[in-house]
């Protein structure tokens, strides 16, 4: 879902960046990796079960986030 986004250019719904970054915490620190800096952790072996690069390093300002209502089917 991340890489769909980012391929159009759409901000992840934040309920999805939670998920996607909780789940990532805990693997790290299930493997102790918190303590490997970001700039490293692309050379990992074996390499890390999601991606980095995916995650937005800048959001907008809460104001001119907007929700999104998905049509009831």
């Amino acid at each position: 879902m991340l890489r769909w986004c980012v391929d159009h250019d759409e901000l992840p719904m934040l309920v999805l960046l939670r998920r996607y970054l909780k789940l990532a915490i805990r693997h790290c620190v299930r493997h102790n990796l918190m303590d490997i800096p970001l700039a490293d952790a692309s050379a990992l072996d074996p390499p890390l079960p999601f991606s980095l690069d995916l995650v937005p390093h800048q959001l907008p300002e809460p104001a001119l986030l907007v929700a999104r209502l998905l049509p009831n089917d």
